[in-house]
């Protein structure tokens, strides 16, 4: 059971960690830096992938363990790291919602960008053609 206790509490280490790289993201963010993106997902995969780890090591582990055995200090001790898991990963899940409405507003901003900017090549690219037909034309 200890080892269990350990690997959950690896476990709420490592979502702390997580929890922390949004939080640096979204300063990043807010200040209009976007070029750390790719690494921040990056990142956090890393991340996801050794906690998908630990919880398959405690499913295992609790497989075998007798539940008729456990005592109250192991129930109440589970419970706390399992109450802790849950209030890190809303937390993780509030900024998640802020790191994307940062990534959808810089990316409308960038679709309308490029749509002013294809405009303006629109109406460049008439005005060179008007100036060729009138060079035509005059001679």
């Amino acid at each position: 059971m200890d080892k269990i206790l350990e690997l959950l509490k690896e476990r709420n280490t490592l979502l702390r960690k997580f929890y922390t790289l949004n939080k640096a993201e979204i300063f990043r963010l807010s200040e209009g830096d976007f070029s750390r993106l790719e690494y921040f997902y990056k990142s956090r995969d890393n991340i996801l992938e050794l906690i998908a780890h630990i919880e398959q090591k405690v499913n295992i582990l609790s497989e075998s363990i007798d539940k008729n055995s456990l005592t109250s200090v192991h129930k109440n001790a589970v419970k706390s790291e399992l109450n802790t898991k849950e209030s890190v990963v809303n937390e993780i899940l509030e900024q998640d919602l802020s790191i994307l409405s940062y990534v959808d507003t810089e990316k409308s901003r960038i679709i309308k960008e490029l749509g002013s900017v294809t405009k303006a090549k629109s109406a460049v690219s008439a005005y060179h053609s008007e100036g060729s037909n009138r060079k035509l034309r005059s001679k």
